[in-house]
């Protein structure tokens, strides 16, 4: 059996800006209030990347990131990915 270790998440979607936010509506500590998530484009994207980009890769952008926060910026170039 292989092992898996989840050592970061990110969400991004509709109410849920980031993972503390989803996280507490989760757990019934706050409400759910229905919001746009952010527009911004990702910060890795190149100018050309973040002009093109659709909503739907967007949001998968900013999530990952989310994700990788906590690590050090050299560790997303090897690390596998879902």
């Amino acid at each position: 059996m292989t092992q898996v270790v989840v050592r970061g998440i990110g969400v991004c979607a509709t109410g849920w800006t980031t993972w503390s936010a989803a996280r507490a509506t989760l757990r019934g500590e706050t409400d759910y209030a229905p919001a746009m998530p952010s527009r911004d484009a990702p910060a890795g994207l190149a100018t050309t990347e973040r002009r093109r980009i659709n909503i739907l890769s967007r949001l998968a952008c900013l999530a990952a990131a989310e994700a990788l926060a906590a690590w050090p910026s050299h560790a997303a170039s090897s690390m596998a990915t879902v």
